[in-house]
C-alpha cells in the first residue's frame, strides 16, 4: 500500500458494517494509515496524512460486496462511501447540502 499523501493531516470518521469481509484485515488496514481508535463495533476515528480517496480505495479492498463503508473528513466536511444504498445516499446528499 502506498497511500497518497495530502498537504496536511486529516481527521476521518470511518463507519464500516462488515458482513462478508475480515474485521481483522480491515482494522489493520485502518491502522496502517495513521493513528486510529475504534469507537465501537462499526466506527473508527483516524488521523492520517493520506487523502480520503486513497483511504476509501484501500479499505474497499478489505470489504466484500455486501459490506457498507462510509467515511467523513471531519475537518473538511467531505464524505465518501460504498454500498450504502440509493435511499441512504440520497438522504445524505440532501442533509449535507442543506443550509444550516
Amino acid at each position: 500500500m502506498s497511500p497518497q499523501a495530502s498537504t496536511s493531516s486529516g481527521n476521518y470518521l470511518i463507519v464500516a458494517e462488515l458482513r462478508s469481509g475480515s474485521l481483522t484485515k480491515f482494522e489493520r488496514a485502518v491502522e496502517a494509515f495513521g493513528t486510529a481508535v475504534r469507537l465501537n463495533q462499526t466506527v473508527w476515528l483516524l488521523r492520517s496524512d493520506a487523502t480520503m480517496g486513497s483511504i476509501k480505495n484501500h479499505l474497499m479492498t478489505c470489504t466484500g460486496r455486501n459490506d457498507m463503508l462510509f467515511i467523513v473528513d471531519v475537518g473538511a466536511g467531505r464524505r465518501a462511501w460504498s454500498n450504502v444504498g440509493f435511499a441512504i445516499e440520497a438522504q445524505v446528499r440532501s442533509i449535507w447540502s442543506a443550509s444550516p
